[in-house]
C-alpha cells in the first residue's frame, strides 16, 4: 500500500512540486521526512530500477520490523500529508496546501 500511495502523490503535480519546493536546510535524511519523500519522488522520475523507501521508513523512525507490519493506508496517508503540511507552514510553499 505505501508503494501505491507514494507512487500516487508523486503523479500529482501540484503535490510533487510542492513536497519539492518545502524546506529542509540543515537537516539530514535519516531522520527528515521532507528530505527522505524529495529523495524518493526524485528517483521515481528519475531511476530505470526499482525504487526503495527505505529511506522514508527510516524517516519515520520505523524499523525493519514496522516496515513489513501491515498499516492503515488511510492512516498512513493522513500521517504523512499532517507531516507534510507541518512542514509548509511559515515557508514559502505554505500557499500549496490551501490548493
Amino acid at each position: 500500500y505505501l508503494n501505491v500511495l507514494l507512487q500516487i502523490l508523486d503523479y500529482l503535480n501540484a503535490c510533487r512540486r510542492a513536497v519539492y519546493e518545502m524546506p529542509n536546510e540543515g537537516e539530514e535524511i535519516q531522520n527528515s521526512t521532507t528530505l527522505a519523500l524529495q529523495s524518493l519522488f526524485h528517483r521515481l522520475q528519475t531511476d530505470v530500477d526499482q525504487v526503495t523507501t527505505r529511506e522514508l521508513t527510516k524517516a519515520f523512525g520505523w524499523n525493519s520490523l514496522d516496515s513489513f507490519m501491515q498499516q492503515d493506508v488511510q492512516e498512513m496517508m493522513r500521517i504523512l500529508l499532517d507531516t507534510i503540511e507541518e512542514k509548509m507552514k511559515g515557508s514559502a510553499v505554505e500557499h500549496a496546501r490551501k490548493t
